[in-house]
């Protein structure tokens, strides 16, 4: 299965280094370049610097193909705004890391 995970903090690296136990393709985007690179020295990975959020990184990363699109990164508003635009980019599911329970009245609206 192909994945991409957004976001290389703490739980990003965990999500890549499970999803690598499961014989997943696994594809990162993070902003910092180093921590790309750290992952890609550690694991045999693809990566991408950039946001998420741009259409040209997006489709470098092969979302349309995609099985699983995770966005985990430290703010709740983006890693939903760049779920929806992997779903209309052709990602089969995405993933996005919520804490704050106020956006959660709101999910059956963002699935539509």
């Amino acid at each position: 299965m192909k994945s991409i995970v957004l976001g290389i903090g703490k739980a990003g690296i965990t999500i890549v280094e499970n999803l690598i136990k499961e014989n997943h393709d696994v594809t990162v985007i993070d902003v910092d370049a180093k921590k790309i690179e750290n992952l890609l020295n550690k694991y045999d990975i693809q990566g991408a610097v950039g946001t998420g959020a741009e259409h040209d990184v997006m489709e470098s990363c092969g979302v349309a193909e995609t099985d699983f699109f995770i966005a985990c990164t430290s703010r709740d508003e983006f890693n939903i705004l760049v779920c929806i635009l992997a779903k209309k980019l052709g990602a089969k599911n995405t993933i996005a890391r919520v804490r704050d329970p106020r956006y959660f009245r709101e999910i059956e609206n963002l699935k539509k």
